[in-house]
């Protein structure tokens, strides 16, 4: 079955929300682990730095950013589930901690 550029061409702007996204997410909660470390936190609230939390992070943050613009309906018509939308920023999170696991590990 071929690829319908139509269908395709919107999630365009869904994958450059999420590769700018990912980096910030991932800058945010190094800084906001880092913090909670040098202050002599628990263990716990460090590991917000690790991939499953930033992984789960970036899903949640897609759907408050989808959310927070008023475009949950904009993607239903245009056929995307929320799963799909918010999936997709979870998907490059696991790709960049697949790679930043492959790089520092």
């Amino acid at each position: 079955m071929p690829l319908d550029c139509a269908r395709v061409a919107p999630l365009r702007v869904l994958l450059l929300r999420a590769l700018v996204g990912y980096p910030m997410l991932r800058a945010t909660a190094f800084v906001v682990a880092a913090l909670v470390a040098t202050m002599g936190g628990n263990v716990s609230a460090a590991e917000l730095d690790s991939p499953p939390a930033i992984v789960v992070l970036a899903v949640a943050l897609a759907f408050v950013d989808i959310h927070r613009r008023g475009e949950r309906v904009l993607w239903a018509n245009l056929g995307y589930s929320p799963v799909v939308t918010c999936g997709l920023f979870g998907a490059v999170a696991l790709v960049g901690e697949s790679i930043l696991a492959l790089i520092f590990r």
